[in-house]
Parts: structure tokens; sequence; C-alpha cells
């Protein structure tokens, strides 16, 4: 299990998730988390407008206690992030899973990495994680810089994987539109300044990649917008 430096876990959030993972028979276990809010007083409006999103965030994937299958649509039945999760020490050696240096966003490729690889997982609805929020944070911080199309390369990266371990026709719709939607975010939320750089990844993406014709219908409407 992985916990980031800012954050905190309960007590027992290692024995519970264990000790399911030993009932269960899953391939991950995951539990709910909590916000821990401790900006300042004098933040940013833009970084208490994402404070308040977060809590929202983190319970849209909320659900009753118990065994699931693993879907196809990774990124929406979990949250794309490693830290409140455990997984099987034997997976991620025997696929030499890793995290792509030097990108934001990197927890979401190493998900896919490890998710791609399972068939159920093992929900517990307590709040067993803490996710602090600091001024300066990586999360608070990153927005409005060309970081953020790092994004597309992690999405880039995703489509490479899901084609080495599973059969890519059945998650090139599911693919197409997760890149049109993280497109819209950046483009709504994360306000890059290099347009240009952001035109040239998804060209190469849609060209070289995932030639979902919905993908390059959204390319050609969104460029004649913007």
């Amino acid at each position: 299990m992985f916990v980031d430096s800012d954050d905190y876990i309960a007590p027992d959030m290692a024995e519970k998730l264990y000790r399911t993972m030993e009932t269960d028979k899953p391939d991950v276990v995951i539990c709910s988390a909590a916000c821990v809010n401790l900006l300042p007083k004098d933040a940013s409006p833009d970084v208490i407008e994402w404070q308040s999103w977060l809590q929202p965030w983190l319970d849209e994937y909320v659900k009753p206690t118990g065994i699931y299958d693993v879907p196809k649509t990774i990124k929406g039945e979990f949250i794309s992030v490693v830290w409140n999760k455990l997984y099987r020490a034997s997976t991620i050696k025997n696929y030499k899973i890793k995290f792509p240096l030097g990108l934001i966003e990197e927890d979401e490729y190493w998900l896919w990495a490890y998710m791609i690889h399972c068939k159920k997982y093992s929900f517990i609805n307590e709040r067993l994680y803490f996710y602090v929020q600091r001024s300066g944070s990586i999360m608070t911080t990153r927005n409005g810089n060309d970081k953020v199309l790092d994004i597309l390369e992690i999405e880039r990266r995703i489509y490479e994987l899901v084609k080495k371990y599973a059969k890519i026709e059945d998650y090139q719709k599911i693919l197409a539109d997760w890149y049109i939607k993280t497109v819209n975010e950046i483009l709504e939320y994360r306000k890059p300044q290099n347009l240009d750089a952001l035109w040239e990844k998804f060209a190469d993406y849609m060209q070289n990649y995932n030639q979902s014709a919905k993908l390059i219908e959204f390319y050609n409407q969104l460029k004649v917008k913007c």
C-alpha cells in the first residue's frame, strides 16, 4: 500500500484491508477516504474552490462494503490514486509495474497498469485514509502551467499498456471517451499556456494510437471552436 507524505491513515487501516484480502481473496482492497483541510485562511479562491470539490469527488466512488467485478472502465470505477488501496505484491512483481518518472498524474498510469490484470476487488465503506490539503501542495499548484499536458502523455501510455495486455478493440471507445473528458478538463480547469503543444499531442494520439471516429470528430469540432 502507498501513503503520500502529507497524508495519514487510521491506525487499523492496514489490518482491515489485509484481513479483507485474506477473507475475500480479491486482487485489490479499497477503502473510503476523507479530505482534511489544512489550508490557510488567506488561501486563493482557486485553491479554496479546489478544496471544496475534493470530498464530493472522493465520495463519488463510495459503495457498500462487498466484493465487485473490475470493469473495463477502470478510471470510472476507482479514484485515480494509488493511496486508498491494498495490492498484491505478486502482481506488481510479475508485471514489473512502475511509476512513470517525471510526469504528473502518475497514479492514474500505475492504477491502470495494475488493474488491467485484475478481476475482483473488495470495497470497505469506512474512511480509513485521510487526504490532507495544504497550501503549496502539488495538487493545489500545478494548474495553469504546461505540466498539465503530462496528462495526455499518461493517456497515450495507458493506451499502449492496454494494447499490450488486453484486446484493444474492447477498450477503444472507453479510452476515447476518457481522452475527450481529459482534454475538456484541461481546457476548462487547468488552463495550459501552450495550446499548440496540446493540439500536437492530441493529433499524435489520434493519428498514431486511438483512431476512434468519435475522437476524430471531437478533435475537428474543438479545433474550430478554439
